[in-house]
């Protein structure tokens, strides 16, 4: 009986990292526009990287597992799934931490909007940038060598004058001046 139950949930461990497994559809649009950066303003943000709910099931599945290898009884394996829960659902919120992100103030042929995006170097006023948007969200590229790129992932100390300039609201972000790249330069 214990095999069993086992061979069970790893079955269905199996299925559901089937079911989450990420894939692309041929024929998908997307749409994007270009536009540049006039202001940025200093936000906290909680990044969304990781899926919670779906490392909460795996972890609860692989608990009662060992729960059951461990104990061979019902208690043990509810009690090594709920641990696992608690041990998903943990690591995931650790993966998703809060960090400096940047809401960014965005001129467009079609307008401005704001636009939330975790820090970089490359992200200041005066840069120009593509927003493609899709099914799954918004991801940001910046001109730089001739080409549209994503942004490199960077922090504080790779560019201490603007992350200083942005976290005491000195980027100059009033419609009143238009600011340029070499204002934010390090």
């Amino acid at each position: 009986m214990n095999r069993l139950f086992c061979l069970l949930i790893i079955g269905g461990a199996v299925s559901l990292s089937g079911c989450t497994a990420s894939s692309t559809t041929a024929g998908q649009v997307s749409m994007f526009e270009d536009g540049e950066i006039t202001g940025a303003t200093m936000i906290d943000m909680r990044t969304r990287k990781y899926d919670s709910f779906r490392n909460s099931v795996l972890g609860s599945i692989g608990g009662a597992i060992i729960g059951n290898l461990i104990g061979g009884h019902t208690g043990s394996t509810v009690a090594g799934a709920g641990l696992g829960f608690l041990a998903g659902n943990a690591g995931t919120e650790l993966a998703n931490r809060t960090g400096d992100g940047l809401r960014l103030e965005v001129m467009t042929e079609n307008g401005s909007y704001m636009l939330d995006e975790p820090f970089s170097c490359d992200l200041k006023p005066g840069t120009r940038i593509r927003v493609i948007q899709g099914g799954e969200g918004a991801d940001v590229q910046v001109w730089r060598d001739g080409a549209f790129r994503t942004p490199t992932d960077t922090g504080e100390s790779d560019c201490p004058s603007y992350y200083k300039k942005v976290r005491t609201g000195m980027t100059g972000t009033s419609s009143h001046r238009k600011p340029h790249s070499a204002d934010y330069d390090d």
